[in-house]
């Protein structure tokens, strides 16, 4: 339910953002960090059901390990992302720039850590 509730705010969210021009810092980190904050939940929210889903054996049976463990670094990525640019919005309006920032380098440590262990294993 949580995260059906993050989806029906998204377009409140979005109009938010581009429907009105208050050029204050306070005004804006607000409303970017409402966005981030949504985006925050969604992402734990579908990184919690993927767990229990795992957990009680619900996901298909070719689904790989590596797959959930892969999802489990993306979904990181994607709330330390959306989580840190909240305060980050309230100092600076580029807080945005950790929305893509943050998953990419968990992309590469997830691909670091993948390459390390195929070293160590064969």
């Amino acid at each position: 339910m949580i995260w059906l509730l993050t989806i029906v705010l998204v377009p409140f969210a979005t109009k938010l953002l581009t429907g009105y021009e208050h050029h204050a810092v306070g005004v804006h980190a607000l409303r970017w960090g409402f966005y981030a904050l949504l985006q925050t939940v969604a992402a734990a929210a579908l990184f919690a059901i993927a767990r229990r889903m795992a957990s009680h054996g619900l996901e298909a049976e070719d689904a790989a390990r590596r797959t959930a463990a892969a999802s489990g670094w993306q979904s990181y990525g994607t709330m330390l992302g959306f989580g840190l640019s909240i305060p980050v919005f309230f100092a600076t309006s580029y807080g945005w720039v950790l929305w893509w920032a943050v998953p990419l380098l968990f992309a590469r440590l997830d691909r670091f850590r993948r390459r390390q262990h195929r070293a160590a294993d064969g």
